[in-house]
């Protein structure tokens, strides 16, 4: 089900869905994650549980490894983590970065702290999973009541 729309609201009833996987999704949303958190929140079940993939400092290690085997061919997101000396504790420092390449492409990168105090108002935080798509981190939610 995709809204093609920025706004975060879904034409589905509270606690509709059962299970919510949203990859590769949070990866590209800046200022609009809490907000679709809580929309995510709204429409999952009180049993249910949501997968949402974000790029964080658990990514780095991988996103490295990828610009070292060329950092002029890999793709933006290693480019940027290596050229801007992304760690840990820059993204801790400062919660998330991004990087837009365009007025329609933007990469979002968070750390995972910041990530869960962000969705801590529809969600608790019951698991992380690592390299879950590509080098992803998968954050396993569950509905607070």
């Amino acid at each position: 089900m995709s809204p093609n729309t920025t706004a975060p609201h879904l034409p589905v009833r509270d606690g509709y869905f059962d299970f919510i996987f949203a990859g590769s999704v949070f990866t590209h949303i800046k200022d609009m994650s809490a907000a679709w958190g809580l929309e995510l929140a709204r429409c999952l079940s009180p049993d249910g549980l949501a997968i949402l993939t974000i790029t964080s400092e658990r990514s780095l290690p991988a996103l490295a490894k990828v610009a070292a085997a060329d950092v002029q061919k890999a793709k933006k997101v290693p480019q940027f983590v290596v050229e801007n000396n992304v760690d840990e504790a820059y993204l801790r420092k400062r919660g998330f970065v991004t990087l837009q390449s365009s007025p329609w492409q933007l990469a979002a990168l968070y750390h995972t702290d910041f990530f869960i105090r962000r969705m801590s108002l529809g969600f608790e935080c019951v698991g992380i999973i690592d390299n879950l798509k590509g080098y992803q981190t998968g954050m396993v939610l569950r509905r607070r009541d």
